[in-house]
């Protein structure tokens, strides 16, 4: 199992963006709850990082129309 920090926030549930440590002062009966019951509302949420492939929005779009460029086509 995940080892669960003091700051995991509750991302579903009765105490929803509420820290493990602000429930586990709270409420300690709902967190044995959680874990008999729920336990996949302790599962960290793993998010990937920012886009680093250097592209701008405009780029980007611009890559994804497709090539009207009908005249050059065929040239060598």
């Amino acid at each position: 199992m995940t080892t669960i920090k003091d700051d995991f926030v509750f991302r579903s549930g009765k105490y929803q963006n509420k820290t493990y440590e602000f429930v586990s002062q709270v409420n300690p009966s709902y967190l044995d709850w959680v874990v008999e019951n729920r336990p996949e509302m302790l599962r960290e949420i793993v998010r990937k990082g920012p886009n680093t492939d250097g592209m701008t929005p405009r780029e980007k779009f611009a890559s994804l129309m497709p090539n009207t460029n009908f005249i050059n086509e065929g040239k060598k």
